[in-house]
């Protein structure tokens, strides 16, 4: 039996190693999360009232701004690790991105701590006489608890195991989501939901410790070697610069929701954020593309043929992603009504949802589309052309909602600011691999491999919006 139980395990790490095997099970596993994620958003609107669900929904959409708050240090691991020689002391590597993170995580449980009462009156607009302070302490305290867990994925994914990441994930969330949506189902109160999610993730962030830690033998609390020097080196070079880049783009993919959230209803705002959750389905595929891509892309920067591999990589990856996130844009819009008709909302909720969809789901395809040159500007190290991207959209999609008048096509409104502004961000990111902006592609070369996508976007997407127009 034991001998049985090696030769498994054995077999589970060899397919994990597996760059086909590790990318189809990280894509799965990611589908699988987003699908569970739609599907409990369906089930709850059934069984719980519009405030609860609004809480929701906004709770759904805060996975994203995990990224914000971790910093990019689950990206500097994941670089860090596929850099990694033999002689790479791991232990010391991983100890140190540790003891980087406990600085956010610290920062956002004092956030959390000190401004929970605040936002259950100012950013949720509960109906009057049922505010839930605690139900919002509880979701900050579930976001906190959830954040170190990207670390150590970070650090599967930099050492090439996709695969394991992805039953990490599946596992999880189906204890969390569909867990949580019996506890809904049971006592239809949102707070409660938040308490299952904190048991969860203590479980999870459990596991991923013992998992991580176990290899190198940090189980034993042994002494590390302290190297100032290789400790400076990795925050000038990787963590710093990532942090910033990481902040302004986290800023910039969530100002919205923030900025909606103060001037609708906690209802609308729940439909408002239910579109972006199901608009945001296609980045499934970017993430964990580009999750793949990184480090992979890093490995080749140090091969011998370096421009030539680094070049074959970005096009295979966008070649790859661009037919299917069109064909996903373009079934998702086609899903509108049915999507409506399945979820019952309110007619409040139902309006918001249809007037914010469409555009959404042009923002997240745009978004998608800048996967691979994203994974190319890390892979590279320049952080500083990220940052100024998200700062430059960033401000740009700002101004834009904030001179939206708040009437009866204000969500629409945003919704065109949201996706002008990802269109913008994409066409730069694209540019940035263009020889005289320091990439490594002359422009026919870039228009060889991108042209092909856009086209097929426009033939695809076009005939909803005109035909929409029309009626």
């Amino acid at each position: 039996m034991q001998s049985l139980l090696d030769a498994s395990l054995q077999r589970l790490r060899t397919l994990s190693q597996q760059p086909r095997t590790g990318i189809s099970g990280a894509i799965a596993g990611k589908v699988y999360s987003g699908i569970t994620l739609l599907l409990v958003l369906v089930f709850a609107s059934r069984i719980i009232d519009t405030s609860a669900y609004g809480l929701l929904a906004f709770y759904i959409n805060m996975q994203l701004i995990l990224a914000a708050l971790d910093l990019g240090l689950s990206t500097v691991a994941s670089r860090e690790f596929a850099k990694a020689t033999p002689d790479t002391d791991h232990a010391a590597l991983l100890r140190r991105l540790e003891y980087c993170y406990l600085v956010p995580t610290l920062l956002v449980l004092v956030t959390v701590l000190v401004g929970y009462e605040w936002a259950s009156t100012h950013l949720f607009r509960f109906p009057p006489g049922h505010s839930q302070p605690w139900s919002v302490l509880a979701m900050g305290l579930a976001l906190v608890i959830e954040l170190p867990t990207k670390l150590y994925l970070g650090v599967l994914l930099g050492r090439g195991k996709q695969l394991l990441s992805a039953c990490f994930l599946i596992a999880s969330d189906t204890a969390r989501w569909w867990g949580g949506l019996a506890v809904l189902a049971l006592t239809g109160s949102a707070g409660v939901f938040m308490v299952w999610q904190i048991g969860v993730l203590i479980v999870w962030l459990s596991l991923m410790c013992f998992t991580a830690w176990k290899g190198w033998g940090l189980l034993a609390f042994r002494t590390l070697s302290s190297n100032r020097s290789q400790a400076t080196a990795l925050f000038r070079e990787s963590v710093g610069p990532l942090s910033l880049s990481t902040l302004a783009g986290s800023a910039r993919a969530q100002i919205d929701r923030f900025m909606v959230a103060s001037q609708v209803s906690l209802a609308a705002l729940g439909g408002y954020s239910t579109a972006t959750s199901f608009s945001n389905g296609l980045l499934v595929l970017s993430t964990q593309l580009s999750g793949f891509l990184m480090p992979a892309l890093t490995r080749a920067r140090g091969s011998d043929d370096a421009p030539l591999a680094f070049a074959r990589l970005f096009d295979k990856g966008f070649r790859l992603l661009g037919p299917v996130a069109v064909l996903g844009a373009a079934l998702l819009l086609a899903a509108t009504h049915p999507l409506l008709s399945v979820l019952h909302f309110t007619p409040e909720v139902s309006r918001t949802f249809r007037a914010a969809f469409p555009m959404l789901v042009l923002s997240a395809l745009a978004a998608t589309l800048a996967g691979p040159p994203y994974a190319a500007l890390l892979a590279e190290g320049r952080f500083h052309s990220v940052t100024v991207v998200n700062l430059v959209c960033g401000g740009v999609l700002t101004a834009a909602i904030l001179g939206v008048h708040p009437n009866d096509d204000y969500i629409a409104n945003v919704a065109r600011a949201v996706a002008g502004s990802q269109a913008l961000a994409f066409m730069i990111m694209v540019g940035s691999q263009w020889r005289p902006f320091n990439g490594t592609r002359t422009l026919n070369e870039l228009a060889r491999t991108c042209a092909p996508t856009l086209i097929a976007a426009a033939i695809l997407i076009s005939p909803y919006f005109i035909f929409g127009w029309l009626q």
